[in-house]
């Protein structure tokens, strides 16, 4: 590690009117309470710790004006993992990268992906018995509808987390009628999150749900599907927080690829593929990425669109997201048997391979995706348990997402 600032992070350091503590030190203490910006500039990387009350477009005109970054290709933002490019996220204590070159970067990213490829979860699912049930209303999205529905249900959470990362705990829980269904329900650790995050995060899986539908359709040789999520209020408690929920798997998780273009060492033919298989089904308009999960059962996704459609999350990073996987992606044997344009095609590959070559239909079906607006989520008063549409981009049109 370098000892002397580089002069960008000297520059980055005269910026006080944005950033209450410039650029921390490995020797530093605990950094609560904080966000953390990481600034990729060419070929190095600088992280700095900054307020939750500093305004993001404050922070990255300041930045941009301080180091003298003009174009959109020498500048871009990335979350704790290097994983997102957001201003989000909180920084533990001694975890900064500065003037680190771009392979001395893809090492430590390495070596955190390898300490957290697997996750073990210490505490198992509890008897919910002992729990207070609980009055909760539930918001579930249907992805071919573009409708947000309500119902009102009862339910058992675990007071202690059993897991716990840089956003979000996690709490086992379960419906008051189906205790032996264990579902896991995550809460922002920043209680200033803003509740349309929840939303914007279950459509985005619910709608990649769907591409793995379609995925399917072509009989790959694995098949794939992401987790059924939605959220709850929680009526009875104070402010009515949020929570995101999904059904509880058991195994060992793996994340395959992420939105900035890491690939796991592994680099398993069948979620690379089904990223790519997304955006040529998609009409190179949106690209399903972030693939982790249990097997081939996958959540949290992220999805890139192109940038005159809406986007659900801070995680799109439009066309810049597509450069950013077919930089690392190289096609297998999967995309060749979906017929995909071939990309950086793998000499060797000892991967999952389909009994033939090519599929028999001479192309995949390719859809007319769109993401049109917002639904009414059910926070807003309704006439009904199903939440009205409000089509504020096509007024016209009776549907937020049409998939084809």
């Amino acid at each position: 590690m370098p000892k002397n600032p580089s002069p960008i992070e000297d520059s980055i350091n005269s910026v006080p009117s944005v950033l209450s503590d410039s650029v921390s030190s490995r020797n530093g203490g605990t950094q609560t309470n904080k966000k953390v910006i990481v600034i990729h500039h060419r070929d190095a990387v600088h992280r700095i710790a900054f307020t939750m009350q500093a305004r993001s477009e404050a922070i990255e005109k300041s930045i941009r004006m301080k180091c003298g970054i003009e174009t959109d290709e020498d500048f871009a933002l990335l979350d704790n993992d290097g994983d997102s490019i957001v201003i989000d996220g909180s920084m533990e204590p001694g975890d900064v990268w500065l003037d680190l070159s771009i392979s001395e970067i893809k090492k430590e990213r390495e070596k955190k992906k390898k300490a957290a490829g697997t996750i073990r979860v210490s505490k198992k699912p509890p008897d919910f018995a002992p729990f207070k049930a609980e009055p909760a209303t539930k918001h579930a999205f249907d992805a071919r509808t573009g409708q947000w529905n309500k119902q009102r249900v009862q339910v058992r959470i675990d007071p202690e987390p059993f897991a716990e990362g840089n956003l979000r705990r996690a709490h086992y829980m379960c419906e008051a009628h189906a205790p032996h269904k264990v579902l896991v329900a995550k809460i922002s650790i920043d209680d200033q999150e803003e509740q349309e995050t929840y939303f914007q995060d279950v459509e985005m899986q619910m709608y990649a749900k769907e591409w793995a539908r379609k995925f399917n359709s072509h009989n790959p040789p694995k098949k794939v599907d992401f987790l059924i999520a939605w959220v709850i209020t929680l009526d009875n408690r104070p402010k009515k927080p949020l929570m995101a929920v999904e059904e509880f798997i058991d195994g060992p998780y793996r994340k395959h690829n992420n939105n900035y273009g890491y690939v796991n060492d592994t680099e398993r033919n069948t979620p690379q593929a089904f990223s790519h298989f997304t955006y040529e089904a998609s009409n190179k308009r949106a690209l399903i990425c972030d693939i982790q999960g249990v097997d081939d059962l996958y959540t949290d996704p992220q999805m890139h669109t192109i940038e005159s459609m809406p986007s659900l999350g801070k995680g799109n990073l439009g066309s810049k997201g597509f450069d950013r996987f077919f930089a690392t992606h190289h096609c297998n044997a999967i995309c060749q048997y979906l017929r995909l344009s071939p990309v950086n095609s793998k000499s060797i590959d000892p991967g999952t391979k389909p009994e033939n070559t090519f599929m028999p239909a001479q192309e995949i079906e390719r859809v007319n995706f769109r993401i049109i607006a917002n639904a009414n989520n059910g926070l807003e008063p309704s006439s009904s348990e199903t939440s009205q549409l409000i089509p504020s981009i096509e007024p016209q049109t009776t549907t937020c997402c049409v998939i084809l």
